[in-house]
Order: C-alpha cells, then sequence, then structure tokens
C-alpha cells in the first residue's frame, strides 16, 4: 500500500452484527448496515440495539453509532417514500404511530 505523506489511515467501522444485519423487513437497514460496513471511520455500529433498564425494556434503535471521541447517534431508519403532511410523518402512504425524531429521542 502507499500512502503520500501527511495522509491519516482509517480503520474500517466494527458493525455488529458483523455477517449481516438482524433480522428485519426493512430494505433501507439491510442497505444501511452493507454501507456502514465500508465506512472508513473508527467508529462502532450496532443494529436493532435494544437497551433494557432494571424494569424493563427502555428503547430500540435501528442503528446506534459509537464514536469515542464525540458519543452516540441514534439513527432511525426510513425507506420508501418519506414525507412529513399537515403536521404528522408519513412512510409509504400509512401514517406513522411515531414521528421518526420521537423515536430516536425515546432510545
Amino acid at each position: 500500500m502507499v500512502v503520500s505523506e501527511g495522509a491519516k489511515l482509517t480503520a474500517p467501522m466494527r458493525v455488529f452484527p458483523a455477517a449481516s444485519p438482524r433480522p428485519t423487513k426493512s430494505h433501507a437497514e439491510v442497505g444501511l448496515h452493507a454501507s456502514l460496513a465500508k465506512c472508513q471511520q473508527p467508529w462502532l455500529a450496532f443494529h436493532s440495539l435494544r437497551m433494557r433498564s432494571k424494569d424493563g425494556w427502555e428503547g430500540e434503535g435501528d442503528f446506534v453509532i459509537v464514536n469515542p471521541n464525540a458519543g452516540l447517534l441514534v439513527l432511525e431508519v426510513k425507506g420508501g417514500r418519506v414525507e412529513l403532511r399537515d403536521g404528522r410523518w408519513h412512510q409509504n402512504g400509512r401514517a406513522l404511530d411515531k414521528a421518526p425524531r420521537d423515536q430516536g429521542l425515546s432510545f
């Protein structure tokens, strides 16, 4: 490998599970899993990460990205046609029960 002077080598992102995403019907999540596996950042990515407290489930993030220098990023992945109509979020013509932002914040 030839590296130009001053260039920084970065490690690929470690994605969990590594081989494939957890079972999902979402083509968007499958595609994002593949894209994150190619990302050249020394971060961690967890697909369908669920969090628990002593009282039970707290939440689930479609993807949780961990950057040791900056913190966590929770991604709620939406595929197909996503739109905001009259103050309500819709996906593929159906109203969502919870806004994507609210889903991420509830993690």
